[in-house]
């Protein structure tokens, strides 16, 4: 243990006994001869009694915007303006956000400039989001000049009055299908259209199949992409999860792919299937491992059958 926290231990030590008394006084004096206003700041959120005053000085000497924004925002009746100064004075972004978030009588313009002056696109997305009053237009400027579609997609997603359109445009020039997608499924009141057609110009399989799950995509235009590329796993997804799939069609891809496993999968998985087909795929490559697993799926598809018949409500 070092000498500051003994300093700490012993100050709480003598509190519980005597309470603020001369001694603790004395203990108190030399942490603010010490100027250390990580220890001032220990000292003040521990003891009511402290002499806020004193601490709060050594806090802003130091200029350090953490200590600053931490000590307003636990100490009663600290300046919050002249603590705010200090933060402000330091131009950083991250305790700019911090000081405007959770000290109460903060100036949210003034700490919100010292972020959009930053051209930090995370604290300017953070403090849109999070800080009452925000300007979020300037911290909008900021997102959109980035041109970062991971960041516009967010931006539009969380702030109620972003430019969608503008944001929608930095998603569409990306050609990330993670965020195409993402804005489509998460941001309300987009036009789908150039959106799905984005996404189908990435030629990202899984993405095109995630994205006809989304209200208002053409299903059957996607369906018939996943077919033309005669992937029989992106097949069993689709049939398995898309409403209105072509069961059959898509099965018929599956089997002409001659892949055990997914003819295995797509007879017990789905609904519908044609498995007497899938089986003969099987018995046409021979792969008797896969025709062996084929009889242990026919029986769980059997027994699922037994088991919803049973279930069924009798007329």
């Amino acid at each position: 243990m070092d000498k500051k926290e003994k300093l700490i231990k012993r100050s709480k030590m003598i509190y519980r006994n005597f309470g603020m008394c001369n001694m603790l006084k004395k203990i108190e004096q030399k942490i603010i001869d010490m100027n250390d206003p990580q220890l001032s700041l220990k000292f003040s959120k521990l003891f009511a009694e402290a002499d806020i005053q004193k601490h709060a000085q050594v806090i802003l000497n130091s200029g350090a915007p953490d200590i600053n924004t931490q000590f307003a925002y636990a100490i009663s009746g600290a300046d919050v303006e002249a603590h705010g100064q200090v933060v402000l004075d330091s131009k950083d972004p991250q305790w700019n956000y911090k000081f405007a978030l959770k000290v109460p009588g903060a100036n949210v313009l003034k700490h919100g400039k010292v972020v959009e002056e930053s051209n930090d696109i995370f604290y300017n997305f953070e403090f849109a989001r999070d800080v009452k009053d925000a300007d979020t237009k300037s911290h909008e400027k900021v997102v959109l000049e980035h041109k970062n579609a991971e960041y516009s997609y967010l931006f539009a997603a969380y702030i109620p009055d972003a430019d969608k359109n503008a944001h929608c445009n930095v998603v569409l020039n990306s050609k990330n299908p993670k965020h195409i997608y993402n804005f489509a499924l998460y941001v309300k009141g987009v036009d789908i259209k150039p959106l799905q057609q984005a996404i189908i110009e990435t030629h990202n399989l899984d993405y095109i199949c995630f994205f006809a799950k989304i209200k208002g995509a053409d299903t059957k235009l996607l369906e018939k992409i996943v077919i033309e590329r005669k992937d029989p796993r992106c097949c069993l997804w689709f049939a398995k999860n898309i409403p209105d799939a072509d069961i059959l069609t898509l099965g018929k891809v599956v089997q002409e792919s001659k892949a055990p496993i997914w003819n295995l999968e797509y007879a017990y998985q789905i609904e519908g299937a044609d498995i007497e087909a899938h089986y003969n795929t099987l018995l046409e490559i021979k792969d008797f491992y896969a025709i062996n697993q084929f009889k242990k799926v026919r029986q769980k598809i059997d027994d699922k059958k037994q088991e919803k018949e049973e279930n069924s409500p009798e007329l």
